[in-house]
């Protein structure tokens, strides 16, 4: 299983990734969207199917929507995890627009990230963490 987290704030891949490790999920930090469309392109369609995105609204040269915009254009149907600093009426209209536009948003997450939702999230997707099978507690 691969989670793909594309945020340029290192404070917050860093709580991501220790949120994750603690339940037993690796992820891949990626600092742009340049750096998540060469890491996904390189992955197999059998990889694709075991991968989450992860993905900050805002990032720099980008205008918070410009992502949801690229992956739909891409055709990508992999499950997608919104997160961003901004209000709930913002996250409520990034997650219609992907969602309008043919992608997979699972939910927008406000930050700091609620660790129980998003490692449900994960575990609702059948992704199990690493020596942790679906559905047990990590």
């Amino acid at each position: 299983m691969t989670i793909l987290l594309i945020e340029d704030s290192q404070h917050d891949a860093l709580y991501l990734q220790d949120l994750l490790s603690h339940a037993g999920y690796v992820l891949t930090h990626l600092v742009s969207q340049a750096d998540f469309h060469n890491a996904f392109a390189r992955l197999s369609a059998a990889e694709r199917e075991r991968t989450v995105i992860i993905a900050d609204l805002f990032m720099p040269g980008s205008d918070g929507f410009e992502l949801i915009r690229d992956l739909a254009a891409e055709g990508v149907t992999t499950p997608v995890i919104l997160i961003s600093g901004n209000d709930a009426q913002f996250l409520a209209m990034a997650m219609e627009l992907g969602r309008s536009r043919g992608l997979n948003i699972i939910d927008a997450i406000a930050k700091p990230v609620d660790a129980d939702r998003l490692v449900g999230h994960l575990r609702q997707l059948g992704l199990p963490a690493s020596g942790i099978p679906t559905g047990q507690a990590g």
